[in-house]
């Protein structure tokens, strides 16, 4: 299965790491959640107290390639800053917001055409740094508000090539309150459109990302995020 691991992605690793300048759990570490587990169709994680239904046909990473998973994309980010990015990185200097890849999923035999970027969906668990640890969902304190790349703050790191097509909306899913931004990324092999579906939970920004080859592929996708559902006692 081809993992994916996006410009947008990678961006936000870093400057999320260079905002904080430090690790944002030093003081009160969080609790590291669990991955969940896949049976069937169904994934369902314990921690964060929700199940999701994946389309039909497809097919997770285990645990020990996710593990790698989230492995690969620190070391991207690191060499991205060149030879001096490990030394800054071991040295405490360059310092990245926590991620766990929770899920990482694609059809069996993805349809990847030349000019056509193969779907996926990622679901990922990103540390809050104390200062929104405070809120449960997206409403008390705005918590979404100080998330980087939803931010003006992001908006000169924009180009006529990576594109938030799509400006955060608030909406519902599984009864908790979540936001939506698009994004559309120019490649020579293709277009890339995606979708990130971001709540806030037990101080982690929990964000499933779809990705697609086209607009109607992926608003077709998007429509699985209706099989979320959160437990009543989750906060």
């Amino acid at each position: 299965m081809k993992k994916f691991v996006t410009l947008i992605t990678a961006v936000t690793i870093i400057v999320t790491g260079l905002a904080s300048g430090q690790s944002v759990n030093k003081e009160k570490p969080l609790p590291e959640p669990d991955r969940g587990s896949v049976s069937g169709r169904t994934y369902k994680n314990g921690f964060f107290g929700f199940t999701y239904e994946l389309p039909q046909g497809w097919s997770p990473l285990s645990a020990d390639e996710l593990k790698k998973f989230d492995e690969e994309k620190t070391r991207q980010s690191i060499e991205r800053y060149g030879p001096r990015g490990l030394r800054l990185f071991e040295s405490g200097v360059l310092t990245f917001s926590a991620e766990w890849t929770l899920l990482h999923a694609a059809p069996p035999t993805p349809e990847s055409k030349p000019g056509r970027f193969a779907p996926v969906i990622v679901l990922i668990a990103e540390e809050g740094n104390p200062l929104q640890r405070g809120s449960s969902g997206l409403t008390k304190g705005k918590p979404i508000d100080n998330y980087f790349p939803f931010s003006s703050v992001a908006d000169p790191l924009q180009s006529p090539d990576h594109r938030m097509e799509r400006r955060p909306t608030p909406l519902s899913l599984g009864g908790r309150d979540f936001v939506r931004a698009d994004f559309r990324i120019k490649k020579k092999g293709g277009d890339i459109w995606e979708a990130w579906f971001v709540t806030f939970a037990k101080g982690y920004f929990l964000r499933l990302e779809i990705g697609a080859g086209s607009r109607e592929e992926l608003d077709g996708l998007a429509k699985s995020t209706k099989t979320l559902s959160f437990s009543s006692q989750q906060e």
